[in-house]
């Protein structure tokens, strides 16, 4: 037997290990990686890059598009300033007559970008340039009610200037108002001539700008 007063051997390994047992639990919690990938971009937390997906709707010269629209926006370094690069595409129509057609741009810019809230509540402004494609199947009807039927070709050259507000943490909501002007070249720019009753196309010589609008609703994943 041990003298009384003196902690035996095996007493003092059961408060080593009970003591183990008291502090594992926190040290684990420390060590372990957030369980929640939305813990990463909190609300709150402004991300240095997203990727936005949605629906656009614009109108230039009688011409209304309307479509799907995917961006991908990333920080330049730590300033304010995002680059960012946009595909678009979807149909085209005209509410004065049947014919229909489609359109893709695909276009890359710059915008500066301010928040407040922490990062809940952005508006940034910026300016893309791209190139446009797109066909219109024209079609009208002639005085003896006669269809006639004639493609004309959308291509152009494009530069939009655009205002964007976006809230949210990691996931965000994206408003885009875009103002663009189109650059046409001779032979993307055909008009029909159907008021005196002649449906036969007619060419315009030089290049021409058209402006227009287009508002684009989205939703982004902010990284």
């Amino acid at each position: 037997m041990h003298p009384r007063g003196v902690p035996t051997t095996v007493g003092k390994m059961n408060r080593v290990v009970l003591l183990a047992l008291m502090f594992a639990p926190s040290v684990a919690a420390a060590d372990d990686p957030p369980s929640d990938p939305l813990d990463v971009h909190a609300p709150g937390d402004e991300p240095d890059g997203y990727i936005a997906s949605g629906a656009v709707w614009g109108e230039s010269q009688g011409y209304a598009a309307n479509g799907v629209t995917f961006e991908i926006g990333k920080r330049i370094y730590r300033s304010s300033w995002f680059a960012r690069g946009i595909i678009e595409a979807g149909a085209v129509d005209r509410s004065d007559e049947a014919g229909r057609g489609s359109f893709a741009e695909l276009a890359a810019g710059m915008e500066r970008r301010g928040c407040t809230g922490g990062g809940m509540l952005c508006v940034s402004g910026g300016l893309d340039l791209g190139i446009h494609g797109g066909e219109f199947h024209h079609v009208i009807y002639t005085p003896d009610g006669r269809p006639h039927e004639s493609s004309e070709r959308l291509d152009a050259l494009v530069a939009v200037p655009r205002l964007t507000v976006d809230a949210g943490g990691r996931i965000r909501f994206r408003g885009v108002l875009e103002l663009p002007v189109n650059i046409r070249a001779d032979s993307s720019q055909m008009t029909m001539i159907a008021a005196r009753g002649d449906a036969s196309p007619t060419v315009e010589s030089g290049h021409q700008f058209v402006s227009g609008f287009a508002l684009s609703l989205a939703i982004a994943v902010g990284f």
